[in-house]
């Protein structure tokens, strides 16, 4: 692809959360001096973490980049919150601002420049987020709208969910079928995963910032809620890649167990606040999840040889 590099292009600030794994957000932050693109600044914030990883960014960034401390722990919405709010009082407005997992690594120099150009081209664009591959090569969404239904028969069902998947995989690629159209290089979807996503600064202030309410999961499902009630959808682009070494901070501090019970009251609190789910069908999501942490899961950990419970 041409170099789109311009004189005239649209400022980004680039946001990197760190928590306590600050080896990981050095190589990240280390990995964007590979981006072809002139106009972003990069801001780095540690997420009150108990070691010294904040002192140790702090030394190690002291110059051309903006270090931010937060006095206590607010999870990834409010951490790039926190960031945003700085940038609004004390730095000029951006056109866009990408928000980074410290586990991701650019493997392609021109991501953002590409992000960027799509994002300018599109009115009704909210997100935009590259194709997000792990080391294992599987991908990081795009993700389809969640109702009850799939809920239920991903978690209660997981046997039988997990065969359905590996099925439909296999007579994809056998009958070359693309059901959700993933050939094309870009086009809207649900939501997209929030490892790295580049934002349209002005909605995104529109709508609040991302919610903050102490969960740990759902973000991405939230804020494409929240931008698709005036009017935004989320974007995913193949046109380019990064690499996202998957959870390794959340890894380092909850057992796969407390994981999954965290996901289930971040997406208690979506399908409540922002889907305006009944009790009803509330209390099927609780039910297949408890199913599935305390059936399924145990298996999971032992064939995988991840910690189940945390450790006394």
């Amino acid at each position: 692809m041409e170099n789109i590099i311009s004189k005239n292009l649209p400022l980004v600030y680039i946001i990197v959360l760190n928590y306590i794994n600050y080896q990981d957000t050095i190589k990240c932050v280390k990995s964007l001096k590979k981006l072809d693109y002139s106009n972003f600044q990069i801001i780095i914030v540690d997420n009150a973490s108990p070691n010294k990883s904040g002192d140790i960014l702090k030394e190690k960034f002291n110059k051309n980049y903006i270090f931010l401390q937060c006095e206590k722990n607010l999870k990834y919405s409010g951490g790039n919150n926190f960031a945003v709010d700085y940038i609004l009082k004390e730095l000029k407005k951006p056109d866009y601002v990408l928000i980074l997992n410290n586990d991701t690594k650019i493997i392609d120099k021109q991501m953002l420049a590409i992000l960027v150009k799509h994002a300018k081209a599109i009115k009704d664009l909210g997100v935009i987020s590259p194709k997000i591959i792990r080391p294992n090569g599987k991908e990081d969404g795009p993700y389809t709208k969640p109702t009850v239904f799939i809920w239920v028969f991903n978690e209660a069902f997981f046997p039988l969910a997990w065969l359905v998947r590996l099925a439909n995989k296999y007579f994809k690629k056998l009958l070359k079928i693309n059901y959700l159209n993933y050939d094309e290089a870009m086009y809207p979807v649900y939501k997209v995963s929030g490892s790295c996503i580049l934002i349209k600064f002005d909605p995104f202030i529109k709508v609040g910032k991302f919610d903050y309410n102490g969960n740990l999961y759902a973000e991405e499902a939230i804020l494409a809620e929240k931008l698709e009630s005036i009017g935004y959808k989320n974007y995913y682009c193949s046109y380019t890649q990064i690499l996202h070494n998957h959870s390794q901070s959340i890894s380092l501090i909850y057992s796969e167990r407390e994981k999954h019970y965290k996901m289930l009251k971040s997406n208690l609190y979506y399908f409540s606040k922002y889907r305006h789910y009944n009790k009803f069908n509330l209390m099927l999501i609780t039910l297949s999840s408890t199913i599935f942490m305390n059936v399924y899961l145990p298996i999971i950990c032992l064939l995988k040889g991840r910690r189940y419970k945390k450790m006394c």
